[in-house]
């Protein structure tokens, strides 16, 4: 699991504002074995379990697949897919179903409830209930 960026400030301009808000990715190439780069330049790189980032990409840019220090942030990513994208859902289930399809899986319930029961609602726009 990896993000890739653009990176659009150069090192010094970076550097000069560093103090008051760092990025993950620049502080990812930063930690990174080459840590210069230059404007536009892109790079992947992913949240660590201790917080930090790291660059995933080799020197011509194509995924790392030999990096031994992946340490992906599972618990961030799961929070992001579940908070963010399975969010954008919501309308499309009853409450109940809903969080019955992406209920914590750490969360277990005394009587949780059957997924092949779940069904999506349909919600048909007429031209009346469209904006005007």
């Amino acid at each position: 699991m990896s993000s890739q960026v653009r990176l659009t400030r150069s090192v010094d301009e970076y550097q000069a504002v560093r103090d008051g808000r760092r990025e993950l990715a620049y502080e990812a190439v930063l930690a990174s074995d080459h840590p210069t780069w230059r404007p536009g330049q892109r790079v992947r790189v992913y949240r660590t379990r201790g917080g930090g980032a790291l660059v995933t990409t080799d020197d011509d840019g194509r995924p790392d697949r030999a990096d031994p220090r992946r340490d992906y942030d599972v618990e961030h990513y799961l929070r992001v897919l579940r908070d963010t994208f399975a969010a954008r859902l919501a309308r499309a289930f009853r409450p109940d179903d809903f969080a019955a399809v992406f209920a914590d899986p750490d969360q277990l319930t005394l009587f949780a409830p059957t997924l092949t029961d779940v069904r999506t609602i349909l919600t048909t726009i007429t031209d009346d209930d469209a904006p005007a």
